[in-house]
């Protein structure tokens, strides 16, 4: 009977694994939860839903473009460590990509920073893979997305 039930138990849970998706994270401590317990946490960015800021300006508009990445790497720093700043999380990725806005290739390089009271400050640049002069460099501004805002950075992780 024992093994009867064991088995039963098994059935019942298995389809739950084979159809789990990945699980919001609309907080900064989920987010720091997901990342600290070594789960693969990833960024969707709506970057037409941010504050776009290029030389320091706040731009009127931003792309209408959509951008992910994992944040396989990251580093966590506490609140104060760097004088009055908040704690934060950052990570970063370069890639070569074909360029959209020239012909031959780009390091697209992108950096997400998160502070605790969930901003989150993107930077895209392309750099010239030849010299790593900087051919675009912009900022863009939101919050991690919940259901009580309009935050623009959503984070999932996998479950």
């Amino acid at each position: 009977m024992r093994i009867l039930k064991t088995l039963m138990l098994l059935i019942s849970i298995f389809p739950l694994t084979i159809f789990a998706g990945p699980r919001l994270l609309s907080s900064y401590p989920a987010l720091m939860k997901a990342l600290n317990g070594g789960e693969r946490v990833r960024v969707i960015l709506h970057y037409g839903e941010c504050d776009l800021f290029i030389d320091g300006e706040k731009a009127e508009s931003s792309p209408g473009a959509v951008g992910g990445m994992d944040m396989e790497t990251f580093e966590w720093f506490p609140a104060g460590l760097f004088g009055d700043h908040p704690a934060f999380v950052v990570a970063s990725k370069s890639v070569l990509i074909a360029n959209p806005i020239g012909d031959g290739y780009v390091i697209n390089y992108v950096k997400i920073r998160v502070e605790e009271n969930g901003s989150v400050t993107v930077t895209a640049r392309y750099l010239n893979p030849q010299n790593y002069e900087i051919l675009m460099d912009e900022t863009f501004k939101t919050q991690i997305f919940s259901k009580q805002n309009e935050g623009a950075a959503y984070f999932y992780a996998d479950e």
